[in-house]
């Protein structure tokens, strides 16, 4: 999975934060750490072929993907802690 260590190396240097040790039955999870905050991106490694995410849907804030085992999951903006929305700075 040489390819995850260097997306791991990329979102590593544009957050500037550490990583988790990896985990997992392949080494195939991790979780950025950010220094003084709590953790709340994680990453996971698929082997590519037929078996990568797909996507499901779409909403107003999240996008839903089903990922290779078929279990679905979203990806949202929203902040984890309170599930606010991102507030968009005065132009």
């Amino acid at each position: 999975m040489a390819r995850f260590a260097q997306a791991c190396d990329f979102w590593r240097a544009v957050t500037a934060t550490g990583l988790s040790e990896p985990r997992g039955e392949r080494d195939e999870f991790v979780t950025l750490l950010p220094d003084g905050a709590d953790a709340c991106v994680k990453a996971q490694g698929v082997e590519q072929g037929d078996g990568g995410t797909t996507f499901v849907a779409a909403g107003a804030h999240w996008t839903v993907m089903r990922d290779p085992a078929g279990g679905t999951y979203c990806l949202t903006g929203r902040d984890p802690e309170t599930g606010s929305l991102p507030v968009a700075s005065p132009a």
